[in-house]
């Protein structure tokens, strides 16, 4: 099977988990407030904030170009919340030990840019979000998301070429949906 499809096809079942929180089913249906919106920030830049430190100091060179934290802080910023007073996530020693385990994160992460491109139709469609809605993060790469896309991928299958590497990826994806997932489960109180 070719590793693209074995990828997405193992990650799915935790991608749908987590896609089926409130937060995300209420801001496709235009239902988000804006202080449920504010706290899906906060709640962001707590999980990935020091996801995104661990691997600067490991492997900074995979993630440049790729930082969501500083989209993050200025959306925060944007929607005056207090930065320090949010909790972060602490993701386990174990998760990023290889570079198989940072394309993984990164995997959900950039893929997480396509998604974000639908959300941000609908937020900017919800008659209680102001329309000057702070939505760096949700708008990523803006135009180039597909782009930007197709990059990743490619740089994905070339440095992912051993089956060993692929599988590593394939676990530390599903670790990181299955994370998420229970970070905002928890965050949210669902």
């Amino acid at each position: 099977m070719d590793f693209m499809n074995d990828l997405k096809t193992s990650t799915h079942p935790v991608h749908r988990e987590l896609e089926q929180l409130v937060l995300f089913k209420k801001i496709m249906t235009h239902e988000i407030t804006l202080e449920e919106y504010k706290q899906l920030i906060c709640y962001f830049y707590g999980f990935i904030y020091p996801c995104e430190q661990k691997i600067l100091s490991q492997h900074q060179e995979l993630l440049l170009g790729r930082e969501k934290t500083p989209l993050l802080y200025s959306d925060l910023v944007a929607l005056k919340c207090k930065i320090e007073k949010i909790t972060l996530f602490s993701p386990p020693s174990t998760t990023f030990n290889t570079t198989a385990d940072i394309f993984g994160y990164l995997y959900v992460m950039e893929g997480a840019t396509l998604g974000g491109q639908v959300m941000l139709k609908s937020l900017m469609k919800n008659p209680q979000l102001p329309p000057d809605l702070a939505t760096h993060y949700f708008n990523t790469y803006g135009k180039q998301t597909n782009e930007k896309w197709h990059v990743f991928t490619q740089l994905l299958k070339n440095k992912m070429s051993h089956q060993h590497e692929q599988q590593t990826a394939i676990l530390s994806a599903m670790r990181t949906f299955t994370s998420l997932h229970q970070w905002l489960q928890m965050s949210i109180g669902e």
